[in-house]
């Protein structure tokens, strides 16, 4: 079934207007040019660090050969760059281990836990580009938090982590609403009345302006125009469409990374992050044949056995992410001509380096996507560089017009371009 911007925006105008900032809830996703495609951020976790021997290319360049956890990366090679040798600065001292998993809550925002974290720099694009989509940022995770070390990466801000959806479901349900079920006939009703209604309340407020004071006429101003312009936005994007077709059944990675895909195609959000699994999970791989917990496995203290079997489940990882999420975005071409991968900057990787120490620098990091800016097919290496830097590099792409983050971070990681 075909929806629509427009029939999405009458599914949930009914709520819209009780919110006095509608500008900032409304796609704005009609460009002015029609070449110009939208820039991307999505930043995707993965708990508990990783077994760097078997993670970490053995040379630099443009030469490297893909070590074995990163072999299922293989046919993007041209599309990203490894990047080692970061330090998330601010986590914890310099040489030092983060205090548990600090490293994995701080990953976002660079700063310490101690006095219960900052705003993290999805939030912060968020902030800058969330005007032109209907949701200014998406928080998706498999795993709802749980006991031990739920870890969240999102934040609103000091002591303020954000909820993840955990759901293909009820993901799909969030983006498309109940507008999916809607007949056309109903549909042409409700945008029918949709627009009568917007009418009548801008015409109640006009007369209610000539009565207020001068502060409260301003603020009034803002409102009617932002009524006015959601209008708009109804009424231009009669032609523009997406197709999510029937909501997803399973809960699964394949069937959520779908529907992420997708917010992506509709251009409903621009910033997005994934957790894959909460940090500290004491998941068990049965079905790579290893009973043991992955918590208990990251401290293998160098035990062959333990490492190999993080080797197994790390590159199972890597799979999944390259089958259930870049081969999607690869697959659409943008209105551009390339693909939602190229016009999207992705960050795989994890909050701790060496999982049995709990380290904050030397972290597993691939950047994938934002072809436009970044030069990839290459190992980067760059000792002690910080993190936030790559952060702000990925900001940068999608034209964002900030440039620190964190203790550390204070201008796009070079080397990258």
């Amino acid at each position: 079934m075909s929806v629509s911007r427009r029939r999405f925006l009458r599914g949930a105008g009914g709520a819209l207007l009780a919110y006095p900032l509608l500008e900032s809830l409304m796609p704005s996703s009609i460009l002015a040019d029609n070449h110009t495609a939208p820039k991307r951020a999505l930043w995707w976790f993965t708990p508990n660090g990783h077994n760097m021997e078997d993670w970490t290319p053995l040379t630099a360049g443009i030469d490297y050969n893909l070590s074995p956890i990163l072999t299922p990366f293989a046919p993007y090679r041209d599309k990203m760059t490894v990047i080692s040798g970061l330090r998330n600065y601010g986590v914890a001292p310099l040489d030092e281990p983060c205090e548990g998993h600090e490293g994995a809550s701080a990953w976002l925002h660079c700063t310490s836990m101690a006095a219960g974290g900052d705003i993290s720099v999805d939030q912060m694009l968020a902030a800058e580009l969330g005007s032109h989509t209907l949701f200014a940022s998406l928080e998706v995770g498999l795993k709802a938090p749980s006991g031990g070390h739920p870890s969240p990466i999102s934040w609103a801000g000091p002591n303020q982590p954000l909820p993840k959806v955990v759901s293909a479901p009820g993901l799909f349900s969030r983006l498309f609403g109940s507008s999916l079920s809607l007949s056309p006939e109903e549909a042409e009703r409700r945008q029918s009345l949709r627009l009568s209604v917007l009418d009548g309340v801008l015409e109640d407020l006009n007369d209610l302006t000539v009565r207020l004071p001068a502060t409260d006429r301003m603020k009034l101003d803002q409102y009617t125009t932002a009524l006015r312009e959601l209008e708009l936005r109804i009424e231009q994007s009669s032609d523009t469409s997406c197709e999510p077709g029937d909501p997803p059944a399973e809960h699964g990675l394949d069937e959520i990374c779908e529907v992420m895909a997708l917010a992506f195609e509709c251009d409903l959000t621009r910033v997005m992050t994934f957790m894959l699994n909460n940090e500290g999970t004491n998941q068990a791989h049965t079905h790579l044949n290893i009973p043991e917990t992955y918590h208990g496995l990251s401290h293998h203290d160098y035990d062959p056995e333990m490492l190999a079997k993080l080797t197994t489940i790390q590159t199972w990882q890597c799979q999944s992410f390259a089958d259930s999420l870049l081969a999607r975005l690869e697959a659409v071409t943008d209105i551009d001509g390339n693909t939602l991968l190229d016009n999207t900057s992705i960050l795989y990787g994890s909050g701790l380096g060496d999982s049995h120490y709990h380290d904050n620098f030397d972290l597993p990091l691939v950047l994938f996507g934002g072809s436009n800016t970044f030069a990839h097919g290459h190992h980067l290496v760059a000792p002690d560089a910080a993190l936030a830097d790559l952060h702000l590099a990925m900001c940068q792409a999608t034209g964002a017009t900030f440039d620190s983050l964190g203790v550390a971070g204070t201008a796009p990681l070079e080397g990258l371009s």
